[in-house]
């Protein structure tokens, strides 16, 4: 496989990727949209991180079921003190349940386009100076 098509072959499923995962994300939203929060919920167990590197979430009760539920660190510690209430989704169709703008964070799917275009940008400048100096000796 030649250089050029490695390259395209990357951004196509980089490009593809990032389309699925703008795609869920929408669909996230569509379902905070369409549906109210779920009410008939109880928090089981909270772990609130003030690290940026640890993730804050929540086990919850759910229709008889347990929910892993991610939580931003500012909205967590409220929800641990009792001042806030989340909002939470339930999403029939993959059965899980999810925090208000959490089904799929944003940040993601713009890293993957970012990823998609650049990564194959940098290979073909790389191959073209290397083909340059390779050119020249030949």
């Amino acid at each position: 496989m030649s250089i050029k098509r490695f390259l395209l072959v990357v951004f196509i499923i980089l490009i593809s990727l990032a389309l699925f995962l703008n795609i869920k994300y929408l669909n996230g939203l569509k379902e905070q949209q369409q549906r109210q929060p779920i009410k008939d919920y109880n928090i089981i167990e909270i772990w609130c991180h003030n690290s940026s590197k640890m993730s804050s979430s929540m086990t919850i009760g759910f229709r008889g079921k347990k929910y892993f539920v991610s939580v931003s660190s500012k909205v967590c510690l409220d929800i641990e003190k009792g001042i806030t209430k989340p909002k939470l989704y339930y999403d029939k169709e993959e059965d899980i349940v999810f925090y208000a703008g959490q089904y799929l964070p944003f940040p993601y799917v713009y890293l993957t386009y970012i990823a998609a275009f650049i990564l194959p940008l940098m290979g073909y400048i790389v191959y073209r100076k290397e083909l340059d100096k390779h050119y020249s000796t030949m």
